[in-house]
């Protein structure tokens, strides 16, 4: 979601006569911070997460700014409300507003994707697990990934399972290293050919 503060601009020699939209956004992100909201522990993808990735306002040094925009990547995880996520979002920014005079932050959701899963026991789960166990020596447990893919999208419009798979590690996501091992990439190509194979049979 995109928070945005909107104060009043004035010479940084005189602020008492500006809103500083800066120092308002920073008590939003602070009570942001400790708001509850509710989730139960999900045994593939863990827990809820919120995190405040970019913050941009203001125009000049000497200038009081009188904007100041946040976006949120927030990561939920089956049965948690979006909407009631909002709502619990948009009372805090109006208990602010009762607070702090001429505190002002319309909220906008950016993105909205709910969590989707695959179980465990669909077909093609367990054949391309047995093709992973086959090529690499390792059968893998199936497990939950908490980062954004396009089943996001295609299940739900699909309604079909959806297997992660590939290679490269995780971890290294959005890294200045982030790479693949060429033969992580070969041992792939291995998995999609024979998982293929299988599953046109």
């Amino acid at each position: 979601m995109e928070l945005a503060a909107h104060g009043k601009t004035a010479h940084g020699a005189t602020p008492e006569l500006g809103r500083n939209a800066v120092m308002m956004m920073w008590k939003l992100i602070g009570e942001l911070e400790k708001l509850a909201i509710p989730y139960r522990e999900h045994p593939m993808f863990g827990g809820f997460t919120r995190s405040v990735n970019t913050i941009a306002g203001g125009m000049k040094t000497n200038v009081v700014p009188d904007n100041c925009v946040v976006t949120v990547d927030m990561r939920t995880v089956p049965g948690q409300d979006h909407f009631a996520i909002l709502r619990r979002v948009e009372d805090l920014i109006a208990d602010l507003s009762d607070r702090i005079p001429d505190f002002k932050a319309p909220v906008k959701v950016i993105n909205d994707r709910a969590p989707v899963e695959t179980s465990p026991e669909e077909p093609v789960v367990r054949i391309v697990a047995d093709v992973i166990g086959e090529v690499t020596g390792k059968r893998p447990v199936p497990g939950g990934a908490n980062y954004y893919t396009d089943g996001a999208v295609l299940v739900p419009a699909l309604k079909a399972p959806m297997i992660i798979c590939g290679p490269g590690d995780p971890g290294l996501a959005h890294q200045p290293n982030e790479h693949v091992e060429i033969s992580s990439l070969v041992q792939t190509v291995r998995i999609f050919t024979l998982a293929a194979i299988r599953l046109l049979q």
